[in-house]
């Protein structure tokens, strides 16, 4: 699977994150995992260079790590 590809077709996309819901926002390239934002302040701020944020908003306030395997579901792939 390229997670470039997964993440520009589901980008913007609502996904449930446990008890909370994320938005597709990016994608780590190391890591081969989406990006969620989170309007709560419960994942992370900072960013590395192997991060590639594709979407901005002011409504993200923190962002999580999320691996497709757990998210086939919610995804289009």
């Amino acid at each position: 699977m390229d997670i470039e590809k997964i993440c520009i077709n589901n980008l913007g996309k609502e996904i449930d994150y446990g008890s909370l819901k994320g938005m597709v926002v990016g994608y780590n390239i190391v890591l081969e995992c989406l990006i969620l934002s989170l309007v709560e302040d419960c994942g992370w701020n900072d960013f590395v260079s192997s991060d590639i944020i594709l979407l901005h908003s002011p409504l993200n306030r923190s962002h999580v790590l999320a691996s497709i395997k757990w998210y086939k579901g919610q995804l289009v792939l």
